[in-house]
């Protein structure tokens, strides 16, 4: 057989030494290995279905659920597609129609993750579900974007020497500096991701610009004297 085959895995965030891993899956994972398949399972479908630009990041652009409460994508039981369950035999030709089905499991001792959306009620997805949203992001041709390791660098290097100019100036390190640092890069973030679809890097900002403020403070000349 002569099929294509994508790989299935997914990941929260990059492994690191420093960070502590939540779990929460936010990215769309390349091959884990030399011998996995090159391309995910989500894009093998794509790919079937027509010609979709790749997404400019790995981040995944989450479908909010429907504000009627309904399902985010149709749903169907093994019952109800056998016409094993009660009630009327569903037209599944009509509302398959044109679409693109998904089947998988959904267990709850098993493949079931932690996703951005789950912030509201702490509920975990099936793998199937992720995938269904990577597809979705595909299609309907959404990104999140990300800035380049040397714009951050530059962003760093300016938060930090702001940061700098304005602890050199503080009499004090007054704890609403901090506070309002706070809100106003968190209000950064909203708005870039809102309108501009850009993952922001509050984290580093958020550090650097606190840094500067710290070593602009204590480099002041009263402290060299003590």
């Amino acid at each position: 057989m002569n099929r294509s085959i994508g790989h299935l895995h997914f990941e929260g965030v990059h492994r690191s030494k420093v960070i502590i891993v939540d779990n929460v899956i936010r990215l769309m994972a390349k091959p884990n290995t030399s011998r996995s398949y090159p391309a995910a399972f989500a894009e093998q479908l794509a790919q079937k279905a027509g010609s979709y630009p790749k997404p400019k990041s790995e981040y995944i652009s989450w479908l909010l659920a429907p504000v009627d409460k309904s399902e985010t994508f149709l749903t169907l039981s093994a019952e109800q597609v056998l016409g094993r369950s009660t009630g009327p035999a569903l037209p599944l030709k009509d509302m398959l129609n044109d679409r693109i089905v998904l089947i998988g499991g959904n267990f709850s001792d098993r493949d079931q993750h932690l996703i951005p959306l789950s912030v509201s009620d702490g509920r975990r997805y099936p793998g199937l579900f992720i995938h269904g949203q990577i597809l979705a992001q595909i299609i309907d041709d959404r990104s999140l974007s990300t800035l380049s390791i040397w714009v951050q660098a530059i962003i760093y290097l300016l938060a930090t020497a702001i940061g700098f100019w304005v602890g050199r100036r503080q009499t004090k390190i007054h704890l609403l500096t901090e506070l309002v640092s706070v809100m106003v890069l968190v209000g950064v973030g909203i708005l870039a991701f809102i309108y501009a679809h850009l993952i922001f890097p509050y984290t580093g900002v958020l550090l650097t610009w606190l840094a500067g403020v710290s070593a602009g403070y204590y480099s002041r000349p009263h402290h060299r004297a003590a």
